[in-house]
């Protein structure tokens, strides 16, 4: 490499604060952005040959970037030194599931040698999409928390990778399409619903959702299994089911 070039990489690399690039000599300013673009490829090329389809994320079949997954979060976190905190996120709670009954998590992404926070990251999960299990409800929660840190926090990732697919009903798993069960609803689903609606108990978001649902074409079967639960968790109280909660993940836990 000329001298001239050689002096010019040399201070691209001590450059510490990326927003002085704009403002920079032209040549300096290339030198850095093409260092830039060679470390953000190699790491990514890198990655993706040490990441397994299937285990670490999931291949989408139709186009669009992978699908992110937990044990893929924690290789992350692994690899870049960190250790996720979780803790219940009241203020979101009680902000975006006043009618619902789940949990909203927040989980921050810790430097294991300096202890400092690097990022972070939250989860909203609620109860009725696991038929009334709180315990696969937080669970689940954690996991989004963690997902949504990562891709915030460990650089470039999200150039490869979205959040894990929860809800998107096609998906490529290890090279084999798989169709999430979309079976209509039964009329006696229908009725409970209807009669649901119509019951004292219901708070208006509940009349809501259940309104909604009804509305489809055909009514989903899942879809009407699990609000009936969340509705008969209502009527029937859940203080027990929360209880169960408390007991395995501790006394800092949100119910709506």
């Amino acid at each position: 490499m000329p001298a001239k070039k050689q002096t010019q990489a040399n201070k691209a690399q001590e450059i510490e604060n990326a927003f002085d690039v704009p403002s920079m000599d032209i040549e300096i300013q290339k030198a850095y952005l093409d260092q830039h673009h060679e470390r953000r490829t190699h790491f990514l090329e890198w990655l993706l040959a040490h990441l397994k389809s299937g285990v670490h994320y999931m291949k989408i079949k139709r186009g669009g970037k992978n699908s992110l997954l937990k044990p893929g979060a924690l290789y992350l976190t692994d690899l870049f030194g960190l250790r996720p905190e979780f803790t219940i996120d009241r203020e979101a709670h009680e902000q975006a599931m006043a009618d619902e009954s789940g949990f909203c998590v927040h989980c921050v992404l810790i430097d294991r040698k300096t202890g400092n926070k690097v990022g972070e990251g939250r989860g909203f999960g609620v109860v009725s999409e696991h038929r009334g299990n709180y315990n696969t409800c937080i669970k689940l929660t954690e996991k989004r928390a963690l997902l949504d840190a990562c891709l915030h926090t460990v650089p470039c990732i999200s150039d490869l990778f979205s959040q894990d697919l929860d809800e998107i009903p096609e998906i490529s798993n290890g090279g084999k399409h798989v169709v999430v069960n979309k079976k209509a609803a039964s009329e006696k689903q229908i009725k409970t619903l209807k009669w649901l609606e119509k019951h004292k108990k219901m708070t208006q978001g509940h009349k809501d959702r259940i309104g909604a649902i009804l509305a489809k074409d055909p009514v989903p079967g899942q879809d009407a299994s699990d609000m009936i639960g969340l509705c008969f968790d209502l009527i029937n109280g859940k203080k027990a089911a929360v209880q169960n909660v408390i007991d395995a993940f501790g006394d800092d836990v949100s119910e709506a």
